[in-house]
């Protein structure tokens, strides 16, 4: 009798278990659908790429992500199905979500097998211990956002002054993160808060350090992965009057005297400018940069073209930038960089006619010029 007591008890528990654990996998994997077209997420250009079935997974994420959960359930679906919805829309969140700085770019997918099924779960172990820890950098981060904005933005600017202040004013507080070995970069260099906080960063903290500025300033932007080269790459593409610009803010640094200086080679790019050096990874459909009236050069006149005198035109680009550490160009190819030399020495610029030396390093790429702008002066 004492048996069969304890093996009904026993029988109690073990149903009692399995419901608490089936009204577990049911309660964590239940999402409000509101969601999936509310404009926190139909606002996000990634999201927008996805399937049905992985805009559920992706919202599900998203908000498990914000809790900091690191086990995130999925019930009793196949390993191999969810592994290959995660893959993609992980790689949407990293990029829609550039204040996830938390986020680490490495998961597991584990299966628990229960005789012919299995229950998964996606294992995440962000870079933050716990939410004191998470609020904490996130006050960081805000204030320095805040303090940007405030420092380099007033009412009266347009969205292009916006955006170009807001690049070089990044790029000022900004180093980028030197490697041996790609592999090897710690993963919060990869993040908007290692570029805005501690002024550290490789190319995506740097795309994504910008998009949130950018953002903070109402201009809309997303980050865009693909290579410079064969070396991976991420930068940025930004809207301005309905037309789309690409932006690399990591590569829009020169050095001139052996001192960093800011430029615009990459500054609101079309495809067909940005594919001179770039590659696009193709795992979203990206959108196509047509924009060419705010390329840095052309909106600003800073171009010297075959019809204009060369003379005429170097006075006038130089004298709009007088306040700039650098003077900086486009040329078409008539003239060649002798011809380009001989004239800024006839007109003084940085005093080389009274010290008789071309001391001023230059910077050519393709046909854009750079010089460090040492005394400043207007020319006639």
């Amino acid at each position: 009798m004492k048996k069969s007591f304890v093996n009904i008890w026993f029988l109690i528990i073990i149903v009692v278990a399995i419901g608490f654990f089936i009204k577990n996998v049911i309660d964590t994997f239940n999402i409000d659908e509101s969601l999936l077209t509310s404009e926190e997420y139909t606002s996000l250009y990634y999201y927008n790429q996805l399937t049905d079935e992985q805009k559920i997974k992706y919202v599900k994420i998203d908000q498990e992500i914000q809790k900091l959960t690191r086990d995130i359930h999925f019930g009793f679906v196949k390993n191999v199905a969810v592994k290959s919805d995660v893959t993609v829309v992980l790689s949407a969140i990293y990029n829609d979500r550039p204040e996830y700085y938390y986020l680490p770019q490495d998961y597991n997918v584990k299966s628990i097998k229960l005789g012919p099924v299995e229950y998964t779960i996606l294992k995440l172990d962000y870079t933050v211990a716990d939410k004191k820890e998470k609020d904490k950098k996130d006050l960081e981060l805000n204030n320095v956002i805040e303090q940007i904005v405030h420092e380099t933005l007033h009412d009266k600017m347009t969205d292009f002054e916006k955006q170009v202040a807001l690049h070089d004013a990044l790029l000022t507080r900004v180093s980028y993160y030197n490697f041996a070995d790609i592999a090897k970069i710690p993963v919060e260099k990869h993040t908007s808060y290692e570029a805005l906080v501690r002024g550290d960063a490789v190319c995506d903290g740097i795309s994504k350090a910008y998009m949130m500025l950018l953002e903070k300033a109402g201009i809309y932007s997303l980050m865009v992965t693909g290579k410079i080269g064969e070396v991976a790459h991420a930068w940025n593409i930004v809207k301005l009057d309905d037309e789309y610009y690409h932006v690399d803010a990591t590569s829009d640094t020169t050095e001139v005297n052996g001192a960093k200086k800011v430029m615009h080679r990459y500054f609101n790019l079309s495809d067909e400018e940005l594919m001179q050096t770039h590659t696009i990874d193709r795992e979203f459909e990206i959108v196509k940069c047509e924009g060419k009236k705010y390329n840095f050069y052309t909106y600003n006149d800073y171009q010297v073209k075959y019809t204009e005198s060369l003379r005429s035109k170097l006075i006038k680009i130089i004298n709009k930038q007088l306040s700039a550490p650098v003077i900086e160009f486009r040329m078409e190819g008539l003239y060649s960089t002798q011809t380009l030399l001989e004239e800024l020495y006839y007109m003084n610029f940085n005093g080389w006619e009274d010290t008789k030396q071309t001391t001023v390093s230059y910077h050519k790429l393709e046909d854009i010029y750079i010089f460090e702008n040492k005394n400043r002066k207007r020319l006639y």
